[in-house]
């Protein structure tokens, strides 16, 4: 537990202790559960061993506490399709894509006409992209990314 809270950050179990916990988690079976007895199995045997990331003394290298927005996004994730490989699958994302790519280019200090829309992908090839041409840009000003 932390000082300022006494929620503990995790369980501080055993790797045996939470072996033990957790079999029931993968105890497989023809019927599936309901969705009430699996949240219910979820919440006994499985977050309690989880890491907090509310409490004071989280401390990861990876994972920091999460940013004020962390909610709110996580909210829109799961509310609407904020996919990208095409204009019907979610008009906004792409056009919000395209637009945030030309602005990068400008950020990034090239040409007022280019831009970033390599594809409309959703797989990260409109930042490849980006990463290459500002990588070639780099290089054409003397500094070595390799």
């Amino acid at each position: 537990m932390n000082k300022h809270s006494n929620i503990p950050i995790c369980s501080k179990a055993s790797p045996e202790e939470i072996i033990s916990d957790l079999k029931p988690l993968v105890v497989f079976q023809d019927d599936g559960l309901s969705l009430k007895n699996l949240e219910k199995l979820i919440e006994k045997h499985l977050i309690p061993h989880l890491m907090r990331y509310d409490q004071p003394g989280f401390q990861s290298m990876f994972n920091g506490f999460p940013e004020e927005g962390a909610e709110f996004g996580a909210k829109i994730a799961l509310s609407f399709n904020q996919g990208v490989t095409n204009w019907q699958v979610s008009p906004g994302g792409v056009v919000l894509e395209e637009m945030c790519c030309k602005a990068l280019c400008q950020l990034f200090g090239f040409s007022p006409d280019s831009d970033a829309t390599f594809m409309y992908s959703g797989t990260y090839g409109n930042q490849e992209a980006l990463y290459l041409a500002l990588h070639k840009k780099a290089e054409k000003e003397g500094f070595n990314l390799a």
